[in-house]
């Protein structure tokens, strides 16, 4: 076998392996832990309480939302981004489901806030992306990575802005991750 037709048989058989691990993984059911909300910082970042007693700290997946007061004094509409995210949490009594998604660099686990249990996103709506649809916060786009549900948070922030509402209701918007890097750089 020549080393033309060996590369191209393992470039072929590479492509079959991750077809095949990408369908198993698409496969499988995602977990649904039912979590406690014990505190909410701002609008896209709370503290939960597992079954077994733990605190686990959150960063909502796929949502940037304006920046607190410990920060640079904070941004616009983080309050009422803030409120509006306790008020889905109560609207659930504060027991929602969290579905795991990674954990970010300061250890924090990044991941999908449901008020039910079983909740698919192509069946119904996260806490993140009614956040984003209530323009109490946009669209991550940077972390977006899964496609589906990056589709789905740029189409409600799309109709946000589109009304608009929140945060798109400001004359001049400045996203979060540049008010961070700004007041960071000062």
């Amino acid at each position: 076998m020549n080393m033309g037709n060996a590369k191209k048989i393992v470039g072929i058989l590479s492509v079959a392996l991750m077809l095949v691990a990408s369908t198993a993984m698409a496969g499988q059911k995602a977990k649904f832990e039912p979590v406690q909300v014990v505190s909410v910082y701002d609008g896209d970042t709370m503290t939960v309480r597992g079954k077994e007693g733990n605190k686990i700290k959150v960063r909502m997946y796929g949502i940037d939302a304006p920046e607190s007061s410990r920060i640079g004094g904070g941004q616009p509409y983080w309050k009422e981004s803030r409120e509006s995210l306790k008020d889905f949490c109560k609207a659930a009594g504060n027991k929602v489901y969290l579905q795991r998604m990674d954990v970010d660099r300061y250890g924090r686990v990044v991941g999908l806030i449901w008020q039910k249990d079983g909740m698919k996103p192509d069946e119904d709506r996260s806490v993140n992306e009614m956040m984003v649809m209530f323009g109490m916060a946009e669209a991550y786009r940077e972390y977006l990575s899964d496609p589906v549900l990056r589709e789905r948070f740029v189409d409600a922030e799309s109709q946000a802005k589109s009304v608009p509402v929140g945060i798109w209701n400001q004359r001049k918007y400045e996203r979060p991750s540049a008010f961070r890097k700004r007041v960071k750089s000062k």
